[in-house]
């Protein structure tokens, strides 16, 4: 089972991984508007987190030999078929569940800097001397 949990949380985290560069360079992208970087990286990891969730919930019931866990494990295990789907799904829903917390944590950070910077400083222009 801990395999399993570590593989799953191997999957979930290079795929949060690549989320997480894509909305880096969105943000780095949008760096001469530092108010919208923000605005918009918030947005854009609240989705994430809200996408990390529905996934959480479906986790349970989507066939293992359709995951990238059964992918890594190598197709192989002694278990019978209703074990495997449980342990899998199981912690894949367990791993999803936290790093949808993670996400959210970032989220509620970029949101929570947004707003700061929108109360005190909010005539603030980057280009400007």
């Amino acid at each position: 089972m801990d395999r399993i949990r570590s593989i799953a949380a191997l999957s979930v985290g290079r795929a949060c991984f690549f989320a997480g560069f894509a909305i880096w360079a969105t943000m780095f992208g949008l760096i001469t508007e530092p108010m919208l970087a923000l605005r918009v990286g918030a947005a854009l990891v609240s989705i994430v987190a809200c996408v990390l969730l529905i996934k959480a919930h479906n986790a349970p019931q989507r066939p293992y030999r359709e995951t990238e866990v059964w992918l890594l494990m190598d197709r192989h295990t002694d278990l019978p078929a209703d074990r495997v789907q449980r342990a899998i799904g199981g912690a894949l829903a367990e791993i999803y569940r936290r790093y949808a917390r993670y996400a959210l944590a970032i989220a509620g950070l970029f949101w929570l800097l947004a707003i700061a910077c929108d109360l005190f400083w909010p005539d603030w222009d980057p280009r400007l001397p």
